[in-house]
């Protein structure tokens, strides 16, 4: 392989050179074509160009080692405008490509260091790459068994910040998970993924599909499942409540119902919602449309009729009970005709509308009656005065 290489450069050294260059050509010692005063086993060198500017610069030091040199071939003024250089330094065990310019002088293009890791733009890279812009840029990544990462700011093996001015970022595949993490100042885990799927914004270990945290006692919790739900303060698989001084709340999908649940000391059903459409406040068993378990507030509250309205009391074919039949029907039962008892009443509860109604009723057949006294009254009085004038006579006629 070594003579390979050589005859490889060899050839191309030869092709470089012109015929009329000095040649040293010695039994034994350094040989050197265009040039009498070669600097190592074999130098080669342009025409025309100091010996100091070398095309191509062989030399052995127990192990073959190679610095090839090549600029601008127009005249001896173009060294200044710039070159590239190539070698394999046994000295620093790499193999490098640098640029020379007049107004930054050489500079690093490449550098492969004999454990593998790659440097572009440094001369030390100890990650598997290591991008550079010369100064505080720094793109490193590296692969390992047990963890592997990519790093913005921040060499992923030794943890340096080349400038400290900025943030920190690191994608980091490690302990079965993938995280991204934030160094400025303080170390924070903007994203973590599991293998199992969980997601962390702000968590190191979310146990749930989705965890958001503040860092701190916030957090929201996320999971889908044959239950499903989505916790504010409440770690929804496991029920924690980072904050105890403030209430734990969640929304959850199960038992075919959806429920806003609240924790805070006590377990409360603020709200539920069944899929019969069935909607209950403070209960977790709604039976109908709306039940509330509590006081209710309203300014105002309006109710369709699904019984009719009691008007016809007041026709003539209704039949009144006279009030002697409705007191003995009271002494008998110990409440009004056609009212519900009070363990009725208790038992069943009450529909607003009909009970309304009913009381309603109640109220036109007490009109009834008062009417009915009404004209017993008048009779009453008419027949008194009848009596009284009678008897005024004959008290007149007795004198």
């Amino acid at each position: 392989m070594k003579k390979q290489i050589f005859t490889t450069l060899f050839l191309a050294g030869i092709s470089c050179v012109s015929l009329q260059a000095q040649n040293t050509f010695p039994s034994s010692g350094n040989v050197g074509i265009g040039t009498s005063t070669p600097l190592a086993p074999l130098t080669i060198d342009g025409i025309g160009k100091p010996s100091s500017d070398n095309i191509l610069f062989l030399k052995d030091d127990l192990s073959l080692s190679m610095d090839i040199y090549s600029s601008y071939t127009g005249g001896p003024s173009d060294r200044y405008r710039g070159g590239f250089a190539y070698g394999v330094r046994p000295a620093n065990k790499a193999w490098q490509i640098w640029h020379v310019d007049p107004s930054r002088g050489w500079q690093n293009l490449l550098h492969v260091s004999d454990n593998g890791n790659i440097g572009l733009g440094t001369l030390n890279p100890n990650s598997r790459l290591c991008i550079s812009d010369g100064g505080n840029g720094l793109i490193s990544m590296h692969a390992g068994n047990t963890s592997s990462a990519l790093g913005f700011n921040r060499n992923v093996t030794d943890g340096a910040i080349p400038n400290t001015a900025i943030s920190a970022w690191q994608f980091t595949a490690r302990d079965e998970s993938f995280r991204l993490e934030g160094y400025n100042g303080t170390f924070g885990n903007p994203l973590t993924i599991l293998k199992n799927g969980y997601m962390g914004l702000g968590i190191n270990n979310p146990n749930s599909q989705l965890c958001i945290s503040d860092g701190g006692n916030g957090l929201i919790s996320m999971h889908a499942g044959v239950t499903s739900a989505l916790g504010f303060n409440r770690n929804v698989t496991d029920g924690a409540i980072p904050n105890t001084a403030i209430s734990g709340w969640q929304f959850t999908a199960r038992d075919e119902s959806f429920r806003l649940e609240g924790f805070n000391g006590a377990y409360t059903f603020p709200l539920s919602v069944l899929k019969n459409g069935n909607v209950g406040i403070g209960t977790p068993n709604p039976d109908s449309r709306l039940t509330v378990k509590g006081l209710i507030h309203a300014e105002e509250v309006k109710v369709s009729l699904q019984v009719p309205g009691p008007d016809y009391v007041f026709e003539k074919n209704y039949k009144l009970l006279s009030l002697s039949e409705t007191e003995t029907y009271i002494q008998q039962n110990k409440h009004l005709p056609e009212v519900p008892s009070a363990k009725e009443m208790e038992t069943n509860g009450i529909s607003l509308s009909e009970m309304n109604m009913l009381l309603l009723k109640k109220v036109e057949e007490l009109t009834l009656y008062l009417i009915e006294m009404k004209k017993e009254n008048e009779q009453i009085k008419k027949e008194n005065q009848q009596v009284k004038t009678a008897i005024e006579l004959l008290q007149k006629g007795s004198h």
